[in-house]
């Protein structure tokens, strides 16, 4: 394809997608200009911030009711005023509520809740299952392109900016750039691949090669190595806690990207993998559940695992229809739901986790006669360790709460310093005979004269205690020069560079967490440096 054709078929799509989306693409520029304003003044008014968050809220409503707008015919006055009563309420409500945590992430949740309704939308619109991987893909293709045009602007700034003149600030210019090359061209390059009434689409032949080929090798590798890991806790009757959580979501994350990126082939070998890939993510989305019980058994409830528990929700639905194969648009629509209640109204999950913290709490003060019938806690020093360990555990994390997500009550529950409030402060699990120590070199370049070859290393012994570790990096025993650099230790005067000495040459340190105990014994360790060879 010829440069000039390429152009040409850039500018048609540009000018159709400006055409379909002209208060999306108005908003787009407004968005780019407010950030542009940020990133050169710098020191800004914080309404200033909340109007942008504002208008890329508006950008997204401006999108979605442009979208029904093609459907239903209603008045462009319609979509005028729904974009614009968005931004103003959400400046209004996010100035009013300065900083509010419940405030923001009702933003947040806002914002993914409209994402969603656009995607179910743009279902309806184009009656496609393959609606997903070819907006994918799309996104995949206006990325690679805006990419490549910001990193060849930045090269001729760059350029000017070294053989030519020097640009003050020059980073603010690529920022700036940036901005409006990913925000203006980028956006709405994309926003032109969305299809119309009744348009048929399939994915690219490229993206369809790296999906069923690439992508697919892949989530079936962490398949087998996570059912490896299912059978071992299995035999060995060791529930995994949270090591698993994340595997286990990148594979869930796999399996809907694959899911919605083939959905709409017509091969029945796809839509067997399909059912076949939702009947074995079965035992990973229950071993993971086992998991999150676990950690809220021992711990409790916070936002981060509810956020889990949520998406654990969404993965299920997508297995489910997997399995079934109805229409995957209603998933979207399900996804927008879970995304209100997750952070708008009484069951968001900052106030859910807080709730169910509170419930540690008194239920342990209960059990252990410090509630009285007037709600007051009298302290009481002879809790049992591990009822002081779930309290402790709870009041630290109603503690580390922004104040206006907590109610009376639960401000209450922390009212006053562990010691004085329960009559305990120090978690049963805590050695106060162990000592930390903490370097940092000082040194941004490393001196190699004498030296005829380095390597990057680094260690970490893990969390689990020993009564003496011995420290191995690569083939040299470090123990003992440890050891004695964290007793010598000098926590006001700390040295500004750490050498060890190796066989063949000395190991540089550029950072060193140790602890030991009160017998000498180093019981954990964390290190990075590199080695250098004479």
């Amino acid at each position: 394809m010829k440069i000039k054709e390429l152009i040409s078929r850039f500018a048609d799509s540009y000018r159709e997608s400006v055409r379909r989306f002209s208060l999306t693409f108005a908003a787009s520029v407004a968005l780019a200009l407010l950030i542009c304003y940020m990133i050169i003044v710098e020191d800004y008014d914080d309404i200033v911030g909340y109007f942008t968050m504002a208008v890329a809220l508006g950008m997204l409503v401006s999108l979605y009711v442009s979208l029904l707008r093609e459907r239903y015919g209603f008045s462009p006055l319609i979509s005028l005023a729904a974009s614009v009563i968005s931004i103003l309420v959400c400046t209004v409500l996010l100035d009013r509520y300065d900083d509010n945590t419940f405030m923001i992430m009702a933003y947040f949740g806002v914002c993914a809740c409209v994402v969603c309704l656009i995607v179910f939308e743009v279902y309806r619109t184009a009656g496609s299952e393959s609606t997903f991987g070819y907006l994918l893909s799309q996104a995949f293709y206006t990325g690679l392109l805006t990419t490549v045009v910001e990193v060849g602007v930045c090269i001729c700034i760059a350029a000017f900016d070294n053989l030519i003149y020097g640009i003050d600030d020059v980073w603010k210019v690529y920022e700036v750039l940036s901005v409006l090359i990913y925000t203006v061209i980028g956006v709405n390059h994309f926003l032109a691949s969305i299809p119309q009434q009744g348009e048929e689409v399939s994915m690219p032949n490229a993206y369809s090669l790296i999906i069923n080929k690439a992508s697919l090798v892949i989530y079936l590798l962490l398949l087998v190595i996570l059912y490896i890991y299912l059978f071992k806790s299995i035999i060995t009757l060791n529930l995994p806690k949270g090591r698993i959580n994340i595997f286990a979501s990148i594979a869930l994350l796999m399996f809907c990207g694959y899911y919605l990126s083939v959905r709409g082939e017509q091969q029945d070998a796809h839509k067997s993998y399909l059912r076949i890939g939702g009947w074995l993510m079965l035992p990973i989305v229950l071993i993971q559940a086992v998991a999150i019980y676990i950690r809220v058994s021992e711990l409790g409830l916070t936002a981060w695992r509810c956020l889990s528990l949520a998406c654990n929700l969404v993965a299920i639905l997508f297995i489910i229809d997997a399995i079934l194969m109805k229409k995957v648009k209603w998933l979207f629509a399900a996804m927008a739901v879970i995304c209100l209640l997750v952070s708008v109204g009484p069951l968001n999950c900052v106030s859910v986790a807080n709730r169910w913290q509170q419930g540690i709490i008194e239920k342990v003060l209960k059990d252990n006669g410090m509630l009285t019938a007037d709600n007051v806690i009298i302290p009481n020093s002879n809790v049992p360790a591990e009822q002081q360990k779930r309290l402790l555990s709870a009041y630290d994390y109603l503690d580390d709460q922004a104040r206006e997500t907590l109610s009376d009550r639960q401000q209450y529950l922390i009212s006053a310093p562990p010691g004085t409030l329960y009559g305990f402060d120090v978690d049963p699990g805590y050695r106060p005979d162990v000592t930390a120590v903490y370097f940092s070199t000082k040194l941004e370049i490393y001196p190699v004269t004498g030296f005829v070859a380095f390597r990057p290393v680094s260690y970490f012994s893990g969390y689990y205690e020993r009564s003496d570790l011995t420290v191995m990096i690569e083939e040299y025993d470090l123990t003992e020069q440890i050891r004695q650099f964290a007793l010598s230790f000098d926590e006001e005067n700390p040295p500004e560079t750490l050498r060890f000495e190796v066989e063949g040459g000395v190991l540089e340190v550029s950072r060193l967490n140790v602890e030991y105990d009160s017998d000498q014994h180093i019981n954990y360790v964390s290190l990075d440096g590199y080695l250098l060879y004479r």
